[in-house]
């Protein structure tokens, strides 16, 4: 139903997408770490991981070589990824 709606198609296109580069990279990442990493979306050739956390985050920068490496076979249009820290989340 909302692959008939233009605009909601490309969000959930975009989506879809950002998700299937997740779960090809999670299989590179400990399972602590994938597990405090969530897929962001992809604006141009640009990705954004989500972190749970600094640690997390800086683990991430360190696989960053490695993530991009694999993604260049099935998406060749992904030249960069960021990372970004989520905000905690107040309790309640």
């Amino acid at each position: 139903m909302l692959d008939s709606i233009p605009s909601l198609a490309g969000l959930l296109g975009g989506h879809r997408r950002a998700q299937a580069c997740f779960a090809q990279v999670r299989r590179l990442l400990p399972q602590a770490l994938a597990t405090q990493v969530r897929a962001g979306p992809i604006e141009g050739g640009v990705w954004t991981l989500l972190a749970a956390n600094g640690g997390a985050a800086a683990k991430l920068r360190q696989a960053l070589p490695t993530l991009l490496a694999d993604l260049a076979a099935t998406e060749p249009g992904i030249t960069e990824i960021k990372i970004k820290v989520l905000a905690p989340t107040l309790p309640g």
